[in-house]
């Protein structure tokens, strides 16, 4: 599964144009390409955010959610003057707010085959000073726009950003932050892991950052999350030096355990003994190898499967012990 994020229009300036969600020129096309390879794919969606230019903005902004002390109003860097794209938390509550957003997000449910959305800052439950909105509170308002959301959007998939005990039921996937190696609370697991597969949050690429993925990778197998991997770009496909981003995306092809998957230090070594590319190790690889023994500058340069920058019999060996 792809969740995608960049697949809206952005306005003149950058700026995200929440809580608008019109797609880009190129959307259509990616999910025909994207569905073709097998891929199921969940576009992000914003769940309670305005940006204070939007035009909605001035008749929403009395639902804009205030610290309940303090009583100033709260967003996303909302008091960050460096920041340029801020943007306000509306209460759910209000009818008006709900409408407008599911009303955006269906029209690209009915307008493209998409299998999902990920719903940001779902899970925000808070104890708003503005009082009852429409009758609600601000829970109230979070609870029953998941509702119209499934009620619009028949057979859809939601993801949240994590779960608590007011989205569970609401949500099929959820965020799960890295908490180290402590193990998942057994209440938690009976409530929630039954309805929910957790996937990862803000992970690495393991090729980019491999000390900080190595800590997502040793949390994530204890809490049994989906395994996960950023993509940031197609060049990161194509890229045969990024071995472990290889090793783990052959191994969901293989159907792998998801502890196998995310162990991608092993099966990296395997991508790299592949050295035409064609999705197996066999007697081909060794060949190409072969051939290129004693060469200092070798036409194909994954022939130096061991990256010692000399092509000896030690590349012949690693290939040969993973022939399929």
């Amino acid at each position: 599964m792809i969740y995608l994020l960049g697949w809206r229009n952005p306005s003149s300036d950058g700026s995200e144009t929440l809580p608008d969600h019109t797609p880009g020129p190129e959307f259509g096309t990616f999910l025909e390409v994207a569905h073709s390879y097998g891929f199921r794919v969940m576009p992000y969606a914003n769940f309670v955010s305005c940006e204070p230019n939007h035009p909605l903005y001035p008749e929403v902004e009395k639902f804009n959610l205030r610290h309940p002390i303090r009583g100033h109003k709260l967003g996303y860097r909302w008091d960050d003057p460096s920041y340029p794209h801020s943007t306000a938390y509306i209460n759910p509550a209000s009818s008006t707010w709900r409408k407008y957003v599911v009303g955006q997000l269906k029209e690209v449910y009915e307008t493209y085959p998409i299998d999902g959305f990920h719903l940001d800052i779902n899970t925000l439950f808070r104890n708003d000073p503005n009082g009852l909105v429409e009758g609600l509170t601000f829970p109230e308002g979070n609870i029953l726009m998941h509702q119209e959301l499934r009620e619009a959007m028949p057979g859809i998939v939601l993801g949240g950003e994590n779960v608590h005990e007011g989205t569970f039921f609401n949500t099929n996937l959820a965020q799960r932050w890295s908490h180290g190696n402590k193990q998942p609370h057994p209440i938690s697991s009976f409530l929630f892991s039954p309805w929910i597969t957790p996937y990862g949050f803000h992970v690495p690429n393991p090729d980019g950052e491999p000390e900080l993925y190595q800590k997502f990778q040793e949390a994530y197998v204890v809490w049994n999350v989906l395994p996960t991997i950023r993509i940031r770009a197609p060049w990161m496909l194509r890229d045969p030096l990024l071995v472990k981003t290889h090793g783990f995306l052959k191994s969901v092809r293989k159907g792998q355990s998801w502890e196998q998957t995310w162990n991608i230090d092993i099966v990296g070594i395997e991508v790299l003994a592949d050295i035409n590319v064609d999705g197996v190790v066999n007697v081909l690889d060794m060949v190409m190898v072969a051939q290129h023994i004693g060469r200092e500058k070798p036409g194909n340069p994954r022939v130096d499967v061991n990256g010692d920058g000399v092509i000896n019999i030690l590349d012949l060996v690693i290939v040969a012990q993973h022939i399929q």
